[in-house]
């Protein structure tokens, strides 16, 4: 197809400048989005500002490092159309941005060309060393939908927009979707009849939240296994406060089989997660009981419990709101 991405030099000034042209006057006709906005968020007559202000470098207002490439057709010397590749989610990309924000200049469109544009940004992101990447488009864009579905898309969900447009979240796996997003092997799991996986699921193997796929979504494995230190530390720190041993570990645990009903002082009981979420947890054997000691953990809260054999009579000892 002679199609691949490019950086932008002085030497593709003047097919910028035609490409934006073009763009712009779609927008003010038919009214079209303007994606990806940083190619229009200055203005191309100033050339030398526009190329130094394209990217952004550091953090800044709320914004994220990201890398913007150009579609070019070689045969022809043209510019097709641009993506724009976050370098990592903060929260309100995470929920309606995405890491990819691409476009086809309207003379363009409907010839497959974004699929292909989408497909080569998918390298530039693994370089980057992004595992997972979360796009997002109007549900009525169809086109948008099937060049992120072409792509190995999996729709997580829709959500309404603060303009009211539904729009659509998808993730695309960059690893082997074979795996658990957590590392665990999946084959030797006594769950695997019964968890849909971790990507097909696009991180809700078992219809709730998995603290696990949604760490990593947001960053990577690295972070996720900061969390997990973090959150052993914070839990060992409860137990010591209530004379219990340190815990060595915190290991994924699904919720149905550790929601344990906590009697209150009304005499109603009271449980806490939810059946079908994945924590992380630990179980403490306490010297000279017959009881053990329980800790579940997510990234909003800690638990620490008591209960005999087989989660009987489960005593609530601390309940703690994370503020991370």
């Amino acid at each position: 197809m002679g199609l691949k991405l490019i950086k932008l030099t002085k030497a593709y000034e003047k097919q910028l400048g035609e490409m934006i042209d073009e763009w712009k006057a779609d927008q003010e006709k038919n009214h079209t989005n303007r994606s990806p906005g940083s190619i229009f968020k200055n203005d191309y007559h100033d050339f030398d500002f526009y190329l130094e202000h394209l990217e952004l470098k550091a953090p800044t207002d709320g914004k994220v490092p990201d890398s913007v490439f150009f579609l070019l057709d070689e045969a022809r010397d043209r510019l097709l159309g641009a993506v724009n590749i976050r370098h990592y989610l903060n929260d309100f990309l995470y929920r309606e941005g995405g890491h990819i924000g691409d476009g086809i200049r309207p003379s363009e469109r409907r010839k497959g060309y974004a699929t292909e544009m989408i497909r080569l940004a998918l390298d530039e992101c693994r370089k980057l060393g992004i595992e997972r990447v979360l796009m997002v488009c109007d549900r009525d864009n169809v086109g948008s939908a099937k060049s992120i579905i072409n792509n190995g898309g999996i729709l997580e969900n829709e959500f309404v927009g603060p303009d009211g447009v539904i729009e659509q979240r998808y993730w695309i796996p960059l690893t082997d979707p074979k795996g658990a997003v957590c590392g665990l092997n999946c084959a030797e799991c006594d769950l695997k009849t019964t968890c849909r996986g971790c990507e097909a699921s696009c991180g809700h193997p078992f219809g709730g939240m998995c603290v696990a796929a949604e760490t990593i979504k947001r960053g990577n494995k690295d972070a996720y296994a900061a969390l997990k230190r973090q959150l052993l530390s914070e839990s060992n720190a409860l137990l010591a406060q209530y004379g219990f041993p340190s815990a060595n570990g915190l290991h994924e645990l699904l919720g149905r089989y550790v929601n344990l009903a906590y009697p209150l002082p009304g005499g109603e009981a009271a449980r806490f997660l939810h059946d079908q979420n994945v924590y992380l947890g630990a179980q403490i054997a306490l010297p000279g009981n017959t009881r053990s000691a329980g800790v579940l953990a997510d990234a909003d809260f800690i638990l620490i419990c008591t209960y005999g054999a087989n989660g009987a009579d489960p005593e609530l000892i601390a309940y703690r709101r994370r503020t991370v």
